[in-house]
């Protein structure tokens, strides 16, 4: 799996750091635990503790990835969702209007761009971390 975040035509000694951070990486497994062991086995990855439940959470810088059972989520094994965390929300919220992107969807503190505004995954956005 190759995730790649990029901001076209920000690069070079110039560049400025975005408002809009990593928050989580969501992936669907059909064995989340075997999935997640994995990852730590490779990348030394924490264990993040949560409420129990065959979901689990991994510690990646300031970030986490999330494992959740398939059956969770459509059947889909792999990227299932991307979270970020944005440090301007409504000056995101202005762009995404501006720039008239389809299927944004508002709510309180958060959007969610749904996979055909993403090329295919889930993307949420919120203003808290």
């Amino acid at each position: 799996m190759l995730v790649e975040l990029a901001t076209v035509g920000v690069a070079g000694p110039r560049a400025t750091s975005s408002a809009l951070r990593f928050k989580r990486l969501i992936l669907g497994a059909k064995a989340p635990r075997d999935t997640a062991a994995v990852f730590q086995r490779l990348f030394a990855f924490p264990e993040i503790p949560m409420n129990g439940g065959p979901r689990v959470m991994l510690g990646v810088g300031r970030g986490a990835l999330l494992v959740v059972p398939a059956a969770e989520v459509g059947g889909i094994e792999g990227m299932v969702a991307l979270s970020m965390v944005s440090d301007d929300f409504e000056s995101l919220v202005r762009s995404l209007e501006s720039a008239g992107t389809r299927g944004v969807l508002r709510g309180t503190g958060e959007v969610t761009l749904e996979p055909v505004a993403t090329h295919g995954v889930h993307c949420h956005i919120s203003r808290y971390e």
